[in-house]
């Protein structure tokens, strides 16, 4: 009878522990809900001829709601809070107040800045609370379904069209356009550099097919920002690859050989690169402003009215009607928001935060896949969107800031 209470226990346990998980990637999904939402919606009408684009709010509404009752549940029953909540409970605050206080609050781009920023921001930033004390094995499980989902999607989209001769290469259907599938192939490309940069990673040769697969992506729906964004996420591999001691300097070298070998072929078998849009930031050696589909004039425009009010800028939603939205640039929407003033007090925390996450950083965490995350929203802010509703952005904000403080106290 012992024996079997004992079993009964264990059993118990080990359904309560697979319970945890499953509700845990549930959570997870908080961090990339539009883009998940986007891709799996895409593939399902396209190549399933199955239409769920209009259940998207609903869909989101529902990953907002768990994500808050998660960390509100979680709360009661273990009767602890995690002080970076006061953080998130601050910026709330501020964004809260901003849309209450401003004139133009039935504006649509201030409802909908204000509306996605809950929809987004917010489960973006529980996740990056919540999930520091994750597994590790937990959070690459998920991205690496993410991986091999959206890169399965993402070749009946745009690699199998095309190979057939039917790819669109300025594709609009449903919620995915030629830029968001540049930045999401150019994203799935970096997370699978960085599980090859893992040790003892199996099917090594399939995740590099796939990671090839995601750079002929970018250059046949002809992505800018999914190009640099692609550069970025190699830059970094190879400053990973360098730095490692283990990997001998003959090794290094045949790995960056390969991966340029198979880049050019990707190159030569999916792009003209003499008809494609793809390099028209860059001219005669230089990066053109013009050529960014007239993000020139955004930015003069966004310039001039900095000057209006260069200390103290308008506000969060107050500029939105003179310019006709946000900036399309990370720093130039933080200048009009708070001026001079609230840009360097930005850039001073957000180097303190930096400094502090790279001394504090541990191998043995998801470190490095939150910054290989952290990529994404930081490239795509600078020539696009609004940095209020970028939930991968929250995500990384709200990681970092919490797992510094936790590390910091334990020293």
């Amino acid at each position: 009878m012992a024996k079997r209470g004992i079993k009964i226990n264990r059993d118990l346990h080990e359904k309560k522990s697979i319970k945890e998980v499953y509700m845990k990637y549930i959570l997870l999904l908080g961090i990339m809900s539009m883009n998940i939402f986007i891709i799996y919606s895409t593939f399902l009408n396209d190549v399933l001829n199955i239409n769920v684009s209009n259940s998207y709010f609903i869909v989101m509404s529902i990953i907002a709601s768990y994500s808050i009752l998660y960390s509100l549940t979680k709360i009661i029953i273990t009767k602890k809070l995690n002080k970076t909540y006061f953080v998130l409970l601050l910026v709330i605050s501020i964004v809260m107040i901003s849309y209450i206080a401003t004139p133009f609050k039935l504006e649509e781009d201030v409802k909908n800045s204000t509306l996605f920023f809950w929809l987004w921001a917010v489960p973006g930033s529980i996740c990056g609370i919540e999930s520091r004390n994750f597994k590790k094995s937990t959070f690459t499980n998920f991205f690496r379904f993410i991986f091999f989902s959206f890169s399965i999607s993402l070749v009946f989209l745009f690699i199998i069209p095309s190979i057939m001769g039917s790819t669109t290469t300025f594709i609009s259907s449903g919620l995915l356009n030629y830029q968001n599938a540049s930045y999401i192939a150019a994203f799935i490309f970096g997370i699978g550099l960085y599980f090859l940069s893992e040790k003892d990673l199996k099917f090594k040769y399939l995740y590099l097919i796939l990671v090839i697969f995601m750079v002929s992506i970018i250059f046949i729906v002809q992505g800018r920002g999914g190009l640099i964004l692609l550069l970025v996420y190699g830059m970094l591999a190879g400053i990973q690859l360098i730095t490692n001691k283990k990997i001998k300097f003959v090794g290094k070298i045949k790995f960056i050989i390969f991966g340029l070998l198979l880049i050019f072929l990707a190159f030569i078998f999916f792009v003209n690169l003499k008809e494609n849009r793809i390099l028209s930031y860059f001219k005669d050696g230089e990066f053109q402003v013009g050529n960014t589909s007239g993000r020139d004039i955004l930015y003069n425009n966004s310039m001039k009215l900095i000057k209006d009010k260069f200390l103290t800028g308008y506000g969060m939603f107050n500029y939105y009607h003179l310019l006709g939205g946000t900036p399309h640039n990370i720093f130039l929407e933080i200048f009009l928001i708070f001026g001079f003033v609230g840009l360097i007090i930005f850039i001073f925390i957000a180097m303190y935060y930096i400094y502090n996450f790279m001394k504090l950083y541990k191998k043995d965490s998801i470190d490095k896949l939150v910054i290989y995350i952290f990529a994404y929203p930081t490239v795509f802010l600078m020539f696009s969107g609004n940095f209020l509703i970028i939930s991968e952005l929250w995500f990384v904000i709200f990681y970092v800031i919490s797992v510094t403080r936790e590390r910091k106290n334990e020293c």
